[in-house]
């Protein structure tokens, strides 16, 4: 009996994944990878400079504040941004075979979402699993599968609302903020790079990210912070200097605020995971 989805976040994986990955990759400007042919489900979620991706000789833009899906058998070729370096984090589901029908109910999902809180946790996760020696395998693949049944969720509410139709005006307030995230920004000097009001960028942020430029760029210096912390034996005092922040005291409790642990004690949990 053939089974009927009706809704998107209904969709099951027809087969069980044997892998599952998480990175981040670095490309300076102009970088080109591939051309590949996709062997499993990969998300990227794109923290600064850009990337255009050829799926199946398809461009999709990819930028800062965005979230990726890329299905097995997909032709890809990525062309990374040529003025500025590239970062991402990524997250792959492996399968030992797969059915001729495995992509039908995935294709339904939206290209691109918005990269918000709950996958920048469960990216950071992924990440401080796979740093760990062995024994995580389990753990990661279940992690990769929740990243996408929590993808496939937000779809059903996204959907005819993609990313690819994000406004010149936030893609450029985005890619501002990912070069220029260290130093002291004001509103207005991020909404005059995306060549609009304040108040106009505020209501695009709103209906695009679903969030303000403000906390757009405080979650900016905290997953940047997020990874010094766990890659680096640097002070917190130092950290918070360099991702942007006024003082250690302002980026403890903003970080608390947003990960439920002062940075320190995220240090040591990710040591421990």
């Amino acid at each position: 009996m053939t089974r009927v989805v009706r809704k998107i976040s209904e969709i099951t994986l027809p087969v069980a994944p044997v892998e599952g990955y998480f990175g981040l990759s670095r490309y300076s400007p102009g970088e080109t990878h591939g051309p590949r042919v996709q062997r499993g489900i990969q998300f990227i979620a794109m923290l600064s400079g850009s990337v255009t991706i050829e799926i199946d000789d398809r461009p999709l833009l990819l930028q800062p504040g965005m979230l990726a899906l890329l299905l097995p058998g997909q032709r890809e070729f990525f062309r990374f941004d040529p003025n500025e370096p590239s970062e991402h984090i990524w997250c792959q589901l492996d399968f030992a075979a797969l059915p001729g029908d495995f992509n039908r109910d995935l294709q339904r999902l939206p290209p691109t979402i918005a990269f918000d809180n709950q996958v920048e946790q469960l990216m950071e996760l992924g990440m401080s699993l796979a740093a760990q020696p062995a024994g995580a395998a389990r753990a990661l693949i279940s992690l990769a599968e929740t990243l996408l049944y929590y993808y496939a969720s937000r779809g059903d509410h996204s959907h005819g609302d993609t990313q690819q139709t994000m406004p010149k005006g936030v893609r450029e307030a985005c890619r501002y903020i990912a070069m220029r995230y260290q130093h002291p920004l004001a509103l207005e000097d991020i909404a005059a790079q995306a060549h609009c009001s304040v108040n106009h960028l505020i209501a695009l942020f709103r209906r695009h990210l679903h969030q303000t430029p403000a906390r757009y760029l405080r979650d900016v210096r905290l997953r940047h912070a997020g990874r010094q912390l766990i890659h680096s034996e640097l002070p917190v005092a130092l950290i918070a200097e360099q991702c942007g922040f006024v003082s250690p005291f302002h980026f403890s409790r903003a970080f608390k605020e947003h990960y439920g642990l002062a940075p320190l004690a995220f240090r040591r949990q990710s040591q421990t995971l």
